[in-house]
């Protein structure tokens, strides 16, 4: 039987799925028969199907989290925005049609959009909500 290395480990342990985990043994030439790969997957990926209490509690706050920082989605609004172009917090916005908005100094009406933040970043495929207030 071919050794199996830390790699290889590092590498089962990414599968997002048993299919995934049979594909990688083939490709390191390993048999793994489904069964055993499910018994594999499940020692891998413990609660794969459950989600804890803290991850309950992020997900119904609106945030997952990535590296210590809140995922934003399209479309977020939070009541830690800053403005990207003006500076203004949310707390100096103020309310009109739109449910939070506000006049950028350049006289431009903007809505408090995550996506408008000074703290959002884009990295690796993710917005991320880079403000120190909100690191999980």
């Amino acid at each position: 039987m071919k050794k199996i290395t830390s790699e290889m480990i590092g590498l089962a342990k990414k599968a997002r799925s048993v299919e995934e985990l049979i594909t990688l043994a083939k490709e390191y030439e390993l048999e793994l028969t489904e069964e055993e790969a499910k018994k594999y997957f499940e020692q891998l990926h413990p609660n794969s199907g459950e989600l804890s209490d803290d991850v309950l509690d992020k997900v119904a706050g609106g945030w997952c989290y990535d590296g210590g920082r809140p995922v934003i989605t399209v479309g977020e609004q939070h009541s830690c925005y800053v403005c990207s172009q003006c500076g203004k917090t949310q707390a100096e916005s103020f309310k009109s049609v739109f449910l939070y908005s506000h006049r950028c100094n350049n006289g431009n009406l903007s809505v408090n959009y995550c996506g408008d933040c000074k703290y959002i970043i884009y990295t690796k495929g993710k917005w991320l909500c880079n403000n120190p207030a909100n690191r999980g």
